[in-house]
């Protein structure tokens, strides 16, 4: 089983450790390897700890953690924004936001969120094809070889011969 990394980001000190609890309790597969109150820590522990997640609050201490988002550096993470402010959800979406949970904090809400966001990181997995030896020499192979195209589906790689392609 994979273990997922998390960071909370919230200015209130008592919803990081409801959180962390509640991630504690009900995500078994899932480790809070940060948290932070401003969108300055929120930068730092974000690019270090490079999570799979990050549990945010949108409003930390008078700014929006929008700015934070535009300065860091992975973009692999999933995003589920956690927050009181129900207006900034149209704008969350525009961050590829995998959920928006209001507080209070409802704990099924949470988990699937989490298992949402989960999901999603297994999905972007499955279709890394930069890992493994024999799919990097399938890869080569195909590559090398320009009598066959290949068509991706959802369940596999068919390669077809260019010469029996009639019309495209």
């Amino acid at each position: 089983m994979n273990t997922y990394k998390v960071v909370v980001v919230d200015d209130e000190l008592n919803n990081i450790l409801l959180l962390k609890h509640f991630i504690a309790t009900y995500c078994l597969n899932v480790i809070v390897v940060g948290e932070a109150l401003t969108s300055k820590d929120a930068i730092e522990v974000i690019n270090e700890c490079e999570p799979d997640i990050l549990l945010l609050d949108i409003r930390l201490n008078g700014k929006e953690v929008f700015e934070a988002l535009d300065q860091i550096k992975i973009n692999k993470a999933q995003i589920i924004f956690v927050t009181s402010h129900d207006e900034y959800a149209l704008r969350a979406i525009k961050y590829n936001a995998i959920d928006y949970i209001l507080k209070p904090v409802i704990i099924e809400e949470l988990i699937l969120s989490i298992n949402k966001a989960i999901s999603k990181l297994n999905q972007q997995n499955y279709f890394d094809f930069s890992r493994g030896s024999q799919i990097n020499k399938i890869e080569r192979d195909i590559s090398n070889n320009k009598d066959y195209i290949a068509v991706a589906s959802m369940d596999k790689i068919e390669l077809i011969k260019t010469s029996d392609i009639v019309y495209l």
